[in-house]
């Protein structure tokens, strides 16, 4: 894989929240679908 190409996929994982990055570089997967499938469900999270 190009790097350029690594570099965006980064990027859009950290942007979309579904990885988070700590001060050392540590990257951690944190996307959980379960759970947005539940707040998703929920009627007073809904935008009017």
């Amino acid at each position: 894989m190009m790097p350029r190409t690594f570099k965006t996929i980064i990027e859009y994982l950290l942007e979309s929240g579904k990885i988070a990055s700590d001060s050392r570089g540590t990257i951690c997967w944190i996307h959980d679908p379960e759970m947005v499938r539940k707040y998703a469900m929920r009627e007073d999270l809904r935008f009017q």
